[in-house]
């Protein structure tokens, strides 16, 4: 019996301006998901954290620095192969923005999130938009704004289980990482 392969690790990011988050059109060609809107993701090279693959590519595919990154979330998708993507959040950085990878780069509203292909681009852009707004939180510092929580995707017979939070949201089973955990852990 085959044993089920380990995700492939990438990151991903959302680049925020002005209420809008940076998309890219992928272009035809591309061997995964081609020719859709979505976030920019690369691929986490041996050796390499999420964050050094991050910064690697956006400077390489955007020729830009980013100069404060923030931890949103790690989802799960399934496409030809699994794959474990973490997404960033980029509210600054140095630089013009140009582009080599995508056909084309635009500007989304966050609140038009249902124009992306991917549901993880969509579940993640939610949840920035989540913990971005909240109220309930300070916003003096990026630990505050975006604490490590993981999320797992429990299906059965072809159904996802979602828990209701003490708001009364229905999301993902999962919860806050302990200083010093992995969310493999």
């Amino acid at each position: 019996m085959d044993r089920p392969r380990k995700p492939l690790d990438y990151v991903a990011f959302l680049l925020i301006q002005n209420h809008q988050v940076l998309a890219e059109k992928r272009i035809e060609t591309q061997q995964i998901v081609p020719d859709i809107l979505a976030l920019p993701g690369y691929h986490i090279e041996a050796g390499e954290s999420p964050e050094q693959a991050l910064r690697r590519a956006i400077r390489k595919d955007l020729d830009i620095v980013p100069i404060r990154i923030a931890y949103v979330c790690t989802l799960l998708q399934h496409a030809r192969e699994s794959r474990r993507l973490h997404y960033f959040v980029v509210e600054h950085w140095q630089g013009e923005i140009s582009y080599r990878k995508a056909a084309t780069l635009l500007w989304v509203p966050l609140n038009q999130d249902h124009r992306f292909a991917l549901a993880v681009d969509r579940v993640a852009i939610n949840e920035y938009t989540r913990v971005a707004t909240s109220t309930s939180q300070p916003r003096d510092t990026q630990a505050y704004r975006f604490p490590v929580s993981v999320k797992g995707v429990v299906l059965h017979t072809g159904r996802v289980a979602l828990l209701q939070n003490e708001r009364e949201e229905w999301e993902l089973p999962g919860g806050k990482l302990e200083p010093g955990e992995s969310p493999e852990g």
